[in-house]
Formats: structure tokens, sequence, C-alpha cells
């Protein structure tokens, strides 16, 4: 749920769908650029300010 709640981006988990994928994401593709590439800004958005967070010791 991180990337629900920090990023506004619901992603479902890959076993939802395929055997052996745990660990694995799945996105939804089929929707407009514009929609796509908001949601993957988002997304690389959440994981730079965790990564920053953890780097500064701000966990």
């Amino acid at each position: 749920m991180f990337f629900a709640y920090k990023a506004g981006v619901l992603l479902e988990g890959g076993n939802m769908f395929v055997q052996h994928s745990d660990g694995f994401i799945r996105l939804n593709l089929a929707c407009p650029k514009a929609t796509l590439e908001e949601g993957l800004r988002r997304i690389c958005e959440a994981v730079n300010d965790k990564h920053t967070e953890k780097y500064l010791g701000e966990e």
C-alpha cells in the first residue's frame, strides 16, 4: 500500500494474475499516455523520497 498512500497510485501484486510472480507488480497500461506518465512520475517521486528519508535517517 506504499504507493497508494505516498503516490496516490494503486498497484496490484503480480501474484493475483500469474503464478510464481511474488515480488512483481502489475501496471495497467490501457490508459491515456498522459495518465501513465503522471502515475510513473508519482511512483518515481515516492521512491526517491523514501530513499532520501532512509539516507538521511528520517525513517
